[in-house]
């Protein structure tokens, strides 16, 4: 035989506010989690980059003069400049565009590099530091460098750094003038 049931006093009030408790705990626990994925995706977000991926050839008649292609992306992305031939001239494209603009003058040139501003372009040619720009101005001389000189970077400041095969590295002010060694070979 069964024992009969008993009410206790108060025992069904628990078992009424124990289930009212976890319906609470589980609408509070929704309400985060739309609250989370509302936050989330009304966040305005940054945009990734991107892969960006381009052919450099050489222009009609032309040909890079080594197995080693002398070029350099401008800091902001949107320009290339690169040497064809031996000796080397200068070539810049808008990486918008399929044709390359040779810089007049330029001939011997090896290594360029990009100002801070993307608007300059330093190379060397013929024992010279020169630079050039986006308009395709005439070359124009910053220094007389060491022999075998060559990968310049322009800083901020308006300072050349560049390097030798045999005497080590070297400064030089963008706006003219005699390179000082940094730090010399030993």
């Amino acid at each position: 035989a069964r024992a009969p049931a008993v009410n206790r006093p108060g025992s069904a009030g628990v078992s009424l506010s124990s289930s009212r408790a976890r319906e609470a705990v589980a609408w509070s626990a929704a309400a985060v989690a739309l609250l989370v994925i509302g936050v989330t995706s009304f966040r305005p977000s940054t945009p990734s980059p991107g892969v960006t991926r381009f052919t450099i050839a050489a222009p009609e008649n032309e040909t890079f003069g080594s197995l080693i292609v002398s070029a350099a992306v401008s800091k902001d992305g949107r320009h290339l400049a690169f040497v064809t031939g031996v000796p080397g001239s200068l070539w810049i494209r808008s990486l918008d565009q399929t044709q390359a603009t040779r810089i007049a003058g330029s001939e011997g040139a090896i290594t360029p590099f990009w100002s801070p501003d993307s608007h300059k372009i330093g190379f060397f040619a013929d024992g010279r530091l020169v630079w050039t720009d986006l308009a395709g101005t005439a070359p124009q001389l910053i220094a007389r460098v060491p022999p075998n000189s060559e990968g310049g970077s322009w800083s901020p400041n308006d300072t050349i750094l560049f390097g030798t095969n045999n005497a080590g590295i070297f400064s030089v002010p963008a706006s003219g003038g005699n390179p000082v060694a940094v730090t010399p070979l030993t």
